[in-house]
């Protein structure tokens, strides 16, 4: 008996069962959560922030279609662990950690950890759109998670119950040339050391009553995630990378201090 395609029939019925959940249930405000979500479940950022003093943990579940560490046996899903936060109005940082479903099987440690950083350029105003830059592994020896990028955001419709925001960016390469520049990293998998973001990406997010449709192109595929925000607190989304496969992930965000 396979047991793989009967956990990917149960895995799509889960996400089936939470899309009904999420139309039964409009949740209340509007999610604050940047294009990347917890820990990137969709694929680019944008230039919108938390508002200064927010902490935010999630969990993401990849499945091993696009899984992201390389140099496995086999291809198999991921959980990505995220912690990220908001201390300076200008400035968020996440580290995440990647463990794949055989992570007693190979020799990953507690999994792969990255960190990634947004600062803000400009805030958004009538006229004007917000800009940020980003970098993720900025010092790391496998910049499979690296990218370096700049982004813009822009409100385009806001109501009083319709908000629609579009992002546009560019990613460059750089570190991870410079990585294979120094010719000491030897993998026989050039993956590794290719950036996240290579090139044009963009977005779309579409906010009614408590729903947040994105739809977005990373610079390799198109991927789309339905998310709402429960209680001000609580992070939902259901994507699909490639428009093909599934992911889902939860999260909660705390905003601390005065």
């Amino acid at each position: 008996m396979q047991l793989k395609p009967i956990i990917k029939k149960s895995t799509r019925s889960v996400v089936l069962i939470s899309l009904l959940i999420l139309a039964m249930n409009a949740a209340m405000g509007q999610s604050h959560q940047s294009v990347f979500g917890f820990g990137g479940t969709v694929e680019t950022p944008n230039a919108y922030f938390h508002p200064d003093r927010t902490l935010y943990a999630g969990l993401v579940y990849r499945p091993q279609e696009y899984a992201i560490l390389p140099f496995k046996q086999e291809a198999v899903d991921e959980w990505h662990y995220n912690v990220g936060l908001m201390f300076l109005p200008f400035m968020e940082v996440t580290a995440t950690v990647i463990r794949p479903t055989n992570i007693d099987d190979v020799p990953w440690g507690i999994g792969d950890r990255s960190y990634k950083m947004r600062l803000r350029i400009l805030k958004e105003q009538k006229n004007r759109p917000a800009i940020a830059i980003g970098v993720h592994d900025a010092f790391a020896a496998n910049t499979y998670q690296g990218a370096l990028y700049a982004v813009l955001s822009k409100s385009v419709i806001s109501g009083s119950e319709l908000h629609v925001h579009v992002h546009l960016g560019y990613g460059l390469d750089v570190e991870s040339e410079f990585v294979r520049s120094l010719d000491i990293f030897k993998y026989g998998n050039t993956s590794a050391q290719t950036g996240h973001l290579n090139g044009l990406f963009g977005g779309l997010n579409l906010m009614y009553k408590g729903f947040d449709v994105k739809l977005k192109w990373d610079t390799e595929k198109v991927n789309a995630c339905l998310s709402y925000l429960l209680m001000d607190r609580i992070h939902v989304h259901v994507s699909s990378l490639g428009l093909q496969e599934f992911s889902f992930g939860a999260g909660f965000q705390y905003p601390f201090g005065n």
